[in-house]
């Protein structure tokens, strides 16, 4: 919230995968514009990115998917931040390794989550938080069904190709620093976004929410394009200094 205030100062203005296929295509890179959303408001401030590559992990396949948000020289003068995610999973989107670093003003931390499915067949999570002072955060958690990340969460919304009924509800859950939160992904229906050279693309909007004591937050939105792509045309987040809101500029291959 401080941020926003002072750009405006500025003058700146889990489950199955419901039988689709993982929407995984080593090589994929997008480009996008970075705003820090105040109110309606969406405020210039950087620039994000988005990739796919294929790897491995102890020999086996896995995809690493990488996402980084940069502040711009301007807002850097007001406040500093840099986030990189990076989410390993398996070739059928199922999460190995979880990383995010991020420098947030005075802040630094790094958060690592390793991802197990035990032999019961449920699913485990390790996760670690370290600070810049060397203070650590732990915590484990378990779950009958898969457990996503931020970004392999987003995978998991454009993988989802069949019809779907408007507010459609699709329980996941999703680690979020050392803990797991049981959220809902919710199919909003079609809506247009904004997308290379600003023309506007037909996609499928999902809605990542949270219940709270009293009322529902939303954590994320994901617009995807309708077509056999399924390009993360526009993403919004809510991260722990302000919103955030990636808009698609220029993606590779075309």
């Amino acid at each position: 919230m401080r941020l926003l205030v002072c750009l405006a100062a500025l003058g700146l203005s889990c489950l199955p995968l419901y039988g689709e296929q993982a929407q995984l295509k080593a090589g994929e890179a997008f480009q996008y514009s970075l705003y820090c959303v105040q109110g309606f408001i969406p405020i210039p401030a950087g620039t994000a990115s988005l990739s796919v590559a294929a790897t491995n992990l102890q020999g086996a396949a896995a995809f690493a998917l990488d996402m980084a948000l940069d502040a711009s020289s301007v807002v850097e003068k007001v406040y500093h931040f840099r986030t990189r995610f990076r989410s390993l999973v398996t070739p059928e989107l199922e999460p190995i390794l979880y990383e995010k670093s991020a420098e947030e003003g005075s802040r630094f931390y790094v958060e690592t989550t390793t991802f197990t499915r035990l032999e019961s067949g449920e699913h485990s999570v390790d996760c670690r938080r370290e600070f810049k002072e060397g203070r650590v955060e732990t915590g484990r958690e378990t779950r009958k069904g898969r457990i996503y990340d931020l970004v392999s969460v987003c995978f998991f919304a454009r993988s989802l190709r069949r019809s779907m009924a408007k507010g459609e509800r699709m329980p996941v859950s999703v680690v979020s620093g050392v803990k797991v939160r049981d959220r809902t992904l919710v199919y909003s229906g079609e809506d247009m976004a904004r997308g290379e050279s600003g023309r506007q693309v037909p996609c499928d909007a999902f809605i990542l929410q949270e219940k709270k004591v009293a009322s529902t937050c939303e954590v994320a939105r994901f617009w995807i394009s309708r077509d056999a792509r399924r390009v993360p045309v526009r993403i919004d987040m809510a991260l722990k200094w302000g919103r955030v809101s990636v808009r698609l500029e220029k993606m590779c291959p075309r």
